[in-house]
């Protein structure tokens, strides 16, 4: 996901760049939480264990996903910033 589509999910959330956005930045490793109500939004036909089963199987790939994602922006943020 590049900046731009990241900033575009966050207005369509009513949010705009300067608010609380649901995410937070600090000097420790960041940290989302994923719940099997996430999944159930998606899956509204699942039960909470098969959501939390699936969490359970996916969680490394999930991870990785958003490591990877959360880099890009670093770099597209310091690259826009000029650094």
């Amino acid at each position: 996901m590049t900046v731009n589509e990241l900033m575009m999910r966050i207005e369509k959330q009513g949010l705009k760049a300067n608010d609380d956005v649901p995410f937070v930045c600090s000097l420790g490793p960041p940290t989302v939480t994923w719940t099997t109500d996430d999944i159930l939004q998606l899956r509204p036909d699942w039960t909470q264990e098969q959501a939390k089963e699936w969490l359970d199987v996916n969680c490394t790939v999930i991870q990785g996903t958003m490591c990877d994602s959360g880099w890009s922006c670093i770099e597209e943020l310091l690259a826009a910033d000029g650094m």
